[in-house]
């Protein structure tokens, strides 16, 4: 029976001191106000509550964390707050985060309450603290999210948390949510969704296995071989380069060849830029011969396009081959520009010229003794 009343006091004693540091953390929050001029009033409040236990601090937080009004406060407040709550404390932190900011995290899609929690995680360094397993399950959440939401500032909210998350993913979690921001990225029903899912898929591409990439990076030249909505290719073509990191000189032949034929048969210069951009991340890997073979429509463009500015973005594309293609390639192609400037009259254009022409600087040297500007 002794023990039992011991049990039954120390119980009680817990809720009590529970029911209390919520009572006071409430009479905090409604203190402080949300002006970000603050107040002494204010001031007050966040002294007091720098002075204040852990419960009654972590009540706080939580119960900022509960709605718009209360995250607005803490943004308001954010250095303030942040060095209140926290004490200066790593120690301090590292337990706020586990009674008050996990348990939102795992719970809450919010924007502006998932704002103040990326925040103090940030500020405070605790990224590391969340483990493996909640990582995926936030950032799989928010990447089923990003296709109901329609405010920009949210999908990048979004789409940013999930990047902040990418290296606590196990490549068998990462697979899962890149798949879904990839079909997100390639199926999305307006750019801003499709910006905020390739940003967060290029986070995540590093945790993949080399397969997944790959078949990711498969998926994706074959979609921007045939993409012409200008937007989109600008969104997704920065994705191909980490996801094509680990090809083989195979699968980076062939994404190039659909890349390099899609260059040839495309006037736009901006959507040209993009897919130039994408095409050096697996022009390199390529080897000698198939280089070769897949240079030469990009050759041909080079000596047959009029417009100076695509002729400099197609320029560039052949010479993402690097070494791997033999002098005459580079030689013809410098000899092609060269004879443009006998009769450009344009000052723009003979300025693009001149660009083209530094892209091949280091293999047309010879040519320039024949000529003479």
């Amino acid at each position: 029976m002794l023990v039992f009343a011991g049990i039954f006091v120390w119980a009680f004693s817990i809720c009590g001191n529970g029911a209390r540091a919520s009572s006071e953390a409430r009479r905090l929050l409604a203190a402080l106000g949300a002006d970000e001029a603050g107040s002494p009033q204010d001031a007050s409040v966040l002294i007091e509550l720098s002075h204040a236990s852990r419960p009654v601090r972590a009540a706080f937080l939580k119960e900022a964390l509960k709605s718009d009004e209360g995250a607005d406060k803490l943004q308001a407040h954010g250095q303030g707050v942040s060095i209140a709550l926290s004490q200066v404390d790593n120690s301090e932190t590292a337990a706020l985060y586990q009674a008050a900011l996990r348990p939102v995290l795992k719970d809450s899609s919010r924007p502006k309450i998932l704002r103040e929690c990326f925040a103090l995680l940030t500020g405070w360094s605790l990224i590391p603290q969340v483990g493996p397993s909640d990582a995926a399950e936030i950032a799989s959440r928010l990447a089923d999210r990003i296709t109901e939401e329609r405010e920009t500032g949210t999908l990048e909210l979004f789409s940013a948390v999930i990047s902040d998350l990418a290296p606590r993913l196990t490549a068998e979690s990462a697979s899962s949510i890149a798949a879904k921001l990839f079909d997100r990225s390639i199926g999305g029903r307006d750019a801003g969704e499709v910006r905020a899912s390739a940003r967060a898929l290029i986070a995540v591409a590093p945790r993949l296995s080399v397969e997944r990439r790959r078949e990711l990076a498969l998926t994706l030249v074959e979609h921007l071989a045939s993409e012409r909505r200008r937007a989109v290719i600008l969104v997704l073509s920065p994705a191909l380069a980490p996801l094509s990191a680990t090809l083989n000189s195979k699968d980076a032949g062939k994404l190039s060849e659909s890349l390099a034929n899609r260059i040839t048969s495309d006037w736009d210069s901006e959507s040209l830029d993009a897919l130039v951009a994408a095409f050096r991340a697996v022009a390199a890997k390529v080897d000698g011969d198939e280089a070769a073979r897949i240079a030469g429509p990009l050759l041909q463009h080079v000596k047959l396009e009029p417009d100076a500015p695509v002729l400099l973005l197609v320029t560039q594309a052949l010479a993402a081959f690097g070494d791997k293609l033999p002098p005459r390639f580079y030689e013809d192609a410098g000899e092609a520009v060269l004879r443009r400037f006998e009769s450009e009259r344009n000052a723009g254009a003979l300025s693009v010229l001149a660009f083209s022409l530094g892209v091949l600087k280091d293999k047309i040297r010879i040519l320039a003794c024949r000529y003479h500007y």
